[in-house]
């Protein structure tokens, strides 16, 4: 379980709005592409791009 302090140092780690839509901005104008996930689907994510990846070779 998490405390308020450490839910509130969860938030404030996070990354803000205006670099998010960097990110997506500078996918879009080089072709690629941008998804976002939670740190406990990274792994997940990562086989499913991994696998559509692989597939496309």
């Amino acid at each position: 379980r998490r405390t308020a302090s450490q839910s509130q140092e969860f938030k404030l780690r996070s990354m803000p709005l205006s670099d998010k839509q960097l990110y997506r901005d500078l996918a879009h104008v080089s072709g690629g592409q941008t998804i976002e996930v939670k740190t406990r689907a990274l792994s997940q994510a990562t086989a499913v791009i991994t696998d559509a990846s692989t597939s496309d070779l």
